[in-house]
């Protein structure tokens, strides 16, 4: 590698690689220069000509390069009779003139020479500015093409061809002021140096410059055959009202979103009101609904090559699973869509982008349009949107979007009408075509095309090319696609070639494709290119419309169009393209199972990007591929995955369905116990826990032993959880006691994780708490270890669960919030496992975090109806009940009662008949007939949950009944660890003393509850602070005024500064005078 490099174009220096640079003197420079053009230049002849009148040149010539070695660390030139670069050294690339600024006049030899080389160099460099300018244009990059126009013009500022270049590419970029200002210094030039005018082409294209009125996509200009306002007509017609619309929504800050049919011209009238240095602007294109965030990605892209400082660390890891190319390592936990949301949102204040563009939302994947439209809900930084589609391709993430935002009224809805004949006729006249007068054709024109643009100018190209126009004819087609048929049927062969290799890779296309395809060097392939550029075929390398695409695409015979998709695909494969379209190549080349892989690779990113519904089109996708392969045991294997990602996007009735059908379909032992333990995870998440017992152990009958394999161990956690539902936690127990020895010889962490979570759960219902919370930490261990993030954050929230039924709630909503933190569910609004939000919701209302709580029950209740999981749904209605009831508002709870599901376990159908007691008891109505007794009878056939469903009734209960109950349910509830509904009951105790006129007993059991107060617990299903209102009264009946104020103290402390902080606004006055314990105990603190 070169620790030097020379440059002797501009200013000679050298420069280290450190980045230190030694500017070179006059005879220095030249010396380089001799040696550098013409290696091997004889030593005394390079003295000679650099020391002409010296007496001695040659021991000059040793100090120089004795002074190169000073200066620079090392030698720069070496050798003895003839000269060469020394080792190390490197000869930079050239960038201006040569040896810029130094004269030689003293040496004729020297000068001569150097005039010589000069020249050639000066040739050289206009010959690659000018392959560079072709080179950039033919790939779509106008920056890079201006770029070597204008170093072009600089480096010959005589040269009209060179400004006309300049001003070409000016106007493809929709900079009308900057051309025309590089022809007014052209020809203020002209005029001062050679007394002339440019010449009739230049003037002719500052005309066209100034009939433009704005700014406009990119488009190479075309050479002679069409002309160049056809590719972009230099005005929009007939937009004003559309354009004054837009403008008003930007004022009054709502979004834009344009709607129109193809050819109306909306990415034209986009193009014209987008502008500005901090503007970011992307469409949807074919091919990007099977891969999350394409789109985005690509609008984004300016951004991902600049320095994002100000991003924290969790910012910059979301967004790397976006970034082009990105892989993110194994072990990464997915996405989290909401702190996506977060990143970008973050991302676009930093780089200042006030101005955010997108087109052809119709073709834009559905996790972009999503992120899309939770941005452009925010109100803070404000920014202007505006986006467009065709309507009648809406995809239903889009249609949410426009519904969405149209409800929050920060949506303006401009819908494209065709042009009228007025608009027909400015657009005719402003193209400027000989021989044609807008006000006399466009009558014919708008009743020909129907007033659509894009019919309009295709019309019009096809009758100058046909020659119908200057016979006074329109041609005859009657469809836009037919016109533009027509003219790809007047294309040269190699030109159509071309196009159907376009058409056919879609958004990958590229020249180095073309060249694979075609079997041409990109230089043989240039004549084609400029052909379709110039017959507004393609714009740089897209096509000019999707419609232009199409009909290429239909003119390709189906035999070639496979050999054509299978060559893109195998090209795209070896660099790493997008698996979802390389997928599609695949499939339509006719090979399946690669195909099947491909969709399986694209759902593996969709799963990253926690994209679980494409991930699941993407597995029934990769099955069908591997299933016309015939790649049986693939394409199970792909639809297991498939149910998988379903049961974790909704827990849905088509999971459960397409489940079923998985066991139905099997062939072998190995695929049904797989069947059937998927099932009986599925039935057990959705809380259908009898048939997920049955379906388990129909799945361990099948299932060899466990020192044979994994399947019994999982089979046997997911049967253990729906036992435990069922009160049977000591049958679960025995399940998963004899496979520890052989989980824990494994290598695999995960399975050891997934038996010390199940086995940590099992205690906790079993009322071993304490070492339930031990086991967990084995199992966040494994799940470390493993590398397993979300799931460690899961063992968490089921850790909140244990800790909450030991009344340990503070401690439960920490850990809870902990857990979705890790596991990835804690952002995004809605995003997550719905279960898990359910978990830290509860716990949230139990701690007094109602507006949290509420807003994630509200939002819960449908998703669970929609998802038929009816458990779910039950025991969310139950959760909101009780904070209904906190929040002094009983009237809402009421219809949450009406309707329960079918087939709900005994101990929520206990639940529900006590929370109408309670609620019948606070509206001062009779109680249901028969409830508690309903609701004791079905407390008696669960063991675990039995205990806190008696102290529940007690509530109902007179005096004598909850004395007699509560010693026989103390004991019961120390020896497991309930200590929340401990004091719960004696809350009742010390409530039933003071009903009996026995202070000394009440003060007894109010002393209990503080106690466990003190030690980090709270009362079980009970509100809270009625813990403290019962004490304080108990406490002061017997006289105990200190320790009775405390109580008083306590309870208002955590009801005025805890809880009324987190009350929604709407519901502070209920909370504070409707809620009977509220109301009495601030009355006492304020008496």
């Amino acid at each position: 590698m070169p620790t030097l490099t020379l440059l002797l174009h501009g200013t000679a220096r050298v420069v280290a690689a450190d980045g230190r640079e030694t500017v070179l003197e006059r005879r220095a420079a030249a010396l380089c220069a001799l040696v550098a053009l013409e290696p091997g230049f004889a030593r005394e002849r390079a003295a000679g000509w650099l020391w002409p009148d010296s007496s001695d040149p040659r021991r000059n010539l040793r100090q120089q390069l004795l002074r190169f070695k000073q200066q620079c660390g090392q030698p720069v030139l070496d050798g003895d009779d003839r000269l060469h670069l020394a080792t190390g050294v490197a000869l930079g690339v050239a960038d201006g003139p040569l040896l810029q600024g130094l004269d030689y006049t003293d040496s004729a030899d020297l000068a001569a020479w150097l005039d010589a080389r000069r020249q050639a160099s000066a040739l050289q460099q206009t010959q690659a500015l000018r392959d560079a300018l072709a080179t950039a244009e033919a790939a779509g990059d106008l920056d890079s093409a201006l770029a070597a126009a204008t170093r072009h013009a600089a480096a010959d500022p005589d040269s009209e061809a060179a400004a006309r270049e300049q001003m070409r590419l000016h106007y493809l970029r929709g900079e009308s002021a900057a051309g025309l200002a590089v022809f007014d210094r052209l020809r203020a030039r002209l005029a001062a140096g050679y007394g002339s005018e440019p010449a009739a082409a230049t003037r002719a294209l500052a005309d066209t410059l100034r009939r433009n009125t704005g700014p406009a996509p990119a488009t190479p200009m075309a050479p002679a055959s069409l002309p160049v306002a056809l590719q972009r007509p230099p005005v929009l017609a007939g937009r004003d009202a559309e354009r004054a619309a837009v403008q008003r929504a930007w004022v009054d800050g709502r979004a834009v979103l344009l709607e129109g049919e193809a050819g109306l011209g909306k990415s034209r009238l986009l193009a014209d009101l987008a502008g500005g240095a901090h503007m970011l602007q992307a469409a949807g294109r074919p091919g990007d609904s099977g891969a999350p965030y394409a789109t985005l990605s690509r609008l984004l892209a300016p951004l991902w090559r600049q320095q994002a400082h100000g991003l924290g660390g969790p910012l910059q890891d979301a967004l790397a699973h976006i970034a082009p190319g990105a892989v993110p390592a194994p072990g990464t936990a997915a996405l989290r869509p909401g702190l996506l949301l977060a990143a970008v949102d973050a991302l676009l204040a930093v780089h200042g982008i006030d101005t955010i563009v997108l087109d052809d939302l119709h073709f834009a994947d559905a996790a972009t349009l999503e992120l899309a439209a939770g941005l452009a809900a925010g109100t803070q930084p404000a920014r202007r949107w505006l986006l467009a589609q065709r309507p009648a391709e809406s995809p239903p993430a889009a249609q949410a979007l426009r519904d969405g935002l149209v409800e929050l009224q920060r949506l303006e809805v401009v819908t494209l009408a065709p042009l009228n004949e007025v608009a027909a006729a400015t657009l005719v006249d402003a193209l400027a075509i000989d021989g044609l007068d807008g006000a006399a054709i466009a009558p014919a024109l708008v009743r020909h095309t129907g007033g659509n643009p894009l019919y309009l100018l295709e019309t019009l190209k096809q009758g100058l090319q046909d020659g119908s126009l200057a016979r006074g004819q329109l041609p005859r087609p009657g469809s836009v696609g037919a016109l533009i048929e027509r003219r790809l049927q007047r294309l040269s062969e190699p030109a159509m070639t071309l196009a159907r290799v376009a058409a056919i890779a879609g958004i990958d296309f590229c020249i180095e494709l073309a060249e694979a395809a075609t079997g041409h060097s990109a230089v043989q392939l240039a004549g084609p290119w400029a052909e379709l550029q110039a017959a507004q075929v393609l714009r740089d390398e897209a096509f000019a419309h999707d419609l232009v695409a199409d009909a290429a695409r239909r003119s390709v015979p189906p035999v070639v169009a496979r050999r054509v998709h299978a060559q893109c695909a195998d090209w795209l494969a070896a660099r790493g393209a997008e698996p979802a379209r390389l997928a599609a190549h695949w499939l339509e080349g006719g090979v399946p199972a690669r195909a099947g892989d491909a969709f399986t690779a694209a759902a593996q990113r969709a799963e990253r990007a926690a994209r679980l519904q494409e991930e699941a089109t993407l597995h029934a996708q990769a099955a069908d591929a591997y299933a016309s392969a015939g790649m049986q045991d693939a394409c199970f294997q792909s639809r297991c995955l498939r149910v998988r990602a379903l049961q974790h996007a909704d827990l849905g009735d088509q999971a459960l369905a397409e489940c079923r059908l998985l066991a139905e379909t099997a062939r072998t032992d190995a695929q049904r116990i797989q069947a059937l333990a998927a099932q009986c995870d599925l039935l057990t998440e959705r809380g259908e826990s009898e048939a997920a017992v049955t379906v388990g152990e129909a799945a361990l009958a099948l299932a060899r032993p466990p020192a044979e394999g994994e399947w019994p161990v999982r089979i046997a956690c997911h049967l253990a959880t729906s036992l435990c539902r069922l009160g049977r936690a000591d049958e679960a127990l025995a399940l998963l006691l004899p496979l520890r020895a052989w989980v824990d010889a494994q290598p695999d962490e995960a399975l050891r994780m997934l038996w010390h979570g199940e086995w940590a759960a099992t205690l906790g219902h079993r009322g071993r708490r304490r070492e339930a919370v031990a086991a967990y930490d084995l199992a966040r261990a494994a799940a470390r270890r493993a590398g397993l993030r979300d799931a460690e954050g899961r063992l968490l929230l089921n850790c909140a669960v244990t800790l909450r039924q030991g009344g340990q709630f503070d401690r439960a909503v920490a850990l809870a919030t902990e857990g979705r933190a890790l596991s990835g569910t804690d952002l995004g609004g809605g995003q997550g496992a719905p279960i898990d939000r359910l978990v830290v919701a509860r716990d949230e209302a139990e701690t007094g975090r109602f507006a949290s709580a509420l807003a994630a029950l509200e939002d819960l209740l449908p998703l669970f109806a929609r998802s038929g999981a009816g458990f779910w749904q039950q025991a969310t209605r139950m959760v909101l009940v009780r904070l209904w009831l906190d929040l002094g508002q009983p009237g809402r709870a009421v219809p949450l009662l009406r309707d329960p599901p079918d087939d709900l376990p005994p101990w929520l159908q206990a639940d529900r008949l006590l929370l109408q007691a309670d609620l019948a008891r606070l509206l001062q109505q009779p109680l249901p007939a028969g409830a508690v007794q309903a609701a004791l009878a079905l407390a008696a056939s669960d063991p675990a949950r039995g205990p806190l469903l008696r102290v529940r009734a007690l509530r109902h209960a007179p005096a004598p009944v909850r004395q007699a109950e509560a010693a026989q349910l103390a004991p019961v509830l120390r020896a497991s660890e309930r200590f929340g509904a401990l004091m719960g009951l004696h809350v009742h105790l010390a409530e039933a003393a003071l009903a009996a006129g026995d202070p000394g007993a009440a003060a007894a059991a109010a002393a209990q509850v503080l106690a466990l107060f003190d030690g980090g617990c709270a009362p079980d299903s009970m509100y809270r602070a009625e813990a403290w209102w019962v004490a304080h009264r108990a406490l002061a009946a017997a006289g105990r005024h200190d320790q009775a104020a405390l109580a008083l103290q306590q309870g208002t402390s955590w009801v005025t500064r805890q809880a009324l902080p987190h009350v929604p606004p709407a519901f502070i006055d209920s909370f504070l005078h409707r809620n009977p314990v509220n109301r009495a105990l601030l009355a006492a603190a304020a008496g």
